[in-house]
């Protein structure tokens, strides 16, 4: 956390050739990522965690190189002790060795962890220039990530219907290669929405109940 904080900081100090909004946007969804990550490994002990921390921390790193903050060389020292860390044998003592039995299945994790990327993804995308449509399409992307793992179905439509909208009028606001790259999310977003298995997370499962015991007659 403290090698992503500082990789954030210096990103946002000096963000060129990055937009600026973009790189707000950027270092709170690292920021979000690096937190969502860490809860999975502390609190969960799930894998994923543990490689998802060791990648946001090598992102955040690259994406503080094109600043000239003199913060970049402390989040290399500190993120390589990081990455020593996590990418270490020992903690395969802490970390799950198989799946959650309770796990809901890859396409609604998936789709919950929309919350977790979407700043960072869009940010991404909008790196040469940043655009009102991009917040918004973030701010709908998670809600409806949180409210969709709440279990309710108006998160379910939020991603079908409300996120390839906005995602489509994002896409004409967007420069260069990040314009393809936010079509290519949207449209795993869409899809992985429409899926049967989107709707597991979403339907109450109701075990059947035995037939009723006939009465003797007395």
């Amino acid at each position: 956390m403290v090698s992503v904080t500082l990789s954030s900081l210096s990103l946002v100090a000096d963000p060129e050739p990055i937009d600026p909004g973009a790189a707000a946007m950027i270092a709170f969804g690292l920021m979000v990522a690096a937190v969502t990550c860490l809860s999975g490994l502390l609190l969960a002990r799930a894998p994923w965690g543990r490689w998802g921390l060791a990648a946001v921390v090598v992102l955040a790193m690259g994406l503080a190189s094109v600043s000239n903050s003199w913060l970049v060389w402390l989040a290399y020292a500190v993120g390589a002790g990081a990455l020593v860390g996590l990418l270490g044998p020992w903690l395969r003592l802490w970390t799950r060795h198989r799946p959650a039995v309770e796990s809901p299945g890859p396409v609604s994790v998936s789709l919950m962890a929309v919350a977790a990327s979407a700043p960072l993804v869009i940010g991404l995308t909008a790196a040469a220039g940043i655009h009102w449509s991009h917040w918004l399409l973030m701010i709908v992307a998670v809600i409806s990530s949180v409210t969709y793992a709440q279990g309710t179905r108006i998160g379910l439509w939020g991603l079908r219907v409300a996120v390839p909208i906005i995602g489509a009028y994002a896409y004409g606001n967007t420069n260069g290669w990040g314009a393809v790259m936010l079509a290519g999310a949207v449209a795993v977003v869409t899809v992985l929405a429409w899926l049967p298995a989107a709707l597991r997370t979403t339907t109450v499962i109701t075990p059947p109940l035995p037939s009723p015991v006939p009465r003797r007659p007395t």
